[in-house]
């Protein structure tokens, strides 16, 4: 088969993109419960050790999570499970452990502050 082109059996493989894991918020649970130094505000925890995607389905956890957190805080869970928290001001917690926010995530998190606010607490972001 001299002269004759020849013909690409194999090529060679062009090495993946390494997959991003979409990582979820828990919305069943309550991640951390604590009083602040002073004992005036309830501080519940949501725990983040993961990067943000901005992903519609993270975004869906982060919103529902904050709604468990509220519902514990108004309908009654957090004073039946810890009862020197009666009549606290209460808190939601977002402990960031990782790098940036995706610039919605930022956005959702600016909307789900000014929600929690219409409920009588606050959602405050704090970075590691």
């Amino acid at each position: 088969m001299v002269g004759q082109s020849a013909r690409v059996v194999f090529r060679r493989r062009q090495p993946s993109e390494p997959e991003t894991i979409d990582v979820l918020f828990d919305p069943t649970k309550v991640d951390l419960v604590t009083l602040s130094p002073d004992g005036a505000t309830v501080l519940l925890h949501i725990v983040n050790d993961s990067a943000w995607s901005g992903s519609d389905a993270q975004i869906e956890s982060l919103q529902l999570k904050v709604q468990t957190y509220v519902r514990f805080a108004l309908d009654g869970p957090m004073v039946s499970n810890y009862p020197e928290t009666a009549g606290v001001a209460w808190q939601i917690r977002l402990d960031d452990q990782v790098g940036s926010r995706a610039e919605r995530s930022m956005r959702v998190l600016d909307q789900l502050s000014v929600a929690v606010r219409g409920y009588g607490g606050y959602l405050v972001v704090a970075d590691a």
